[in-house]
């Protein structure tokens, strides 16, 4: 039997196939706070730049922020691959932060 063009196994003994793409597809992610959301920012992260097979055994019931120490250094190389310039992403997330907080904290005013 001929396989179909386009289409290739996962495996020799697997029963599922994937289509190669012509055209890049673009996945969109919420891009949570690392600051004021540590562990859907770790889950995230876990679950788009580090392999798992089973969502609820590797990803959700785990603590994900442990996870994604462990594998830092493959969730960063693989980020590379996909994200432009994360240094930018971080340095606006810091200013926005920045600028937050300089908003919640009052200002010392000039009393006569």
């Amino acid at each position: 039997m001929e396989k179909e063009k386009g289409k290739k196994n996962l495996s020799d003994d697997s029963k599922f196939t994937y289509i190669l793409r012509n055209k890049h597809r673009v996945i969109r992610y919420v891009k949570y706070n690392r600051v004021n959301d540590e562990y859907n920012y770790c889950r995230e992260h876990l679950m788009l730049f580090h392999p798992w097979r089973n969502e609820n055994q590797d990803v959700i019931d785990v603590d994900a922020i442990d996870l994604c120490k462990k594998y830092a250094e493959t969730i960063i190389s693989n980020k590379a691959k996909y994200v432009y310039n994360t240094n930018i992403d971080e340095g606006i997330e810091h200013a926005v932060n920045r600028v937050n907080n300089e908003n919640d904290t009052p200002r010392c005013s000039y009393n006569r």
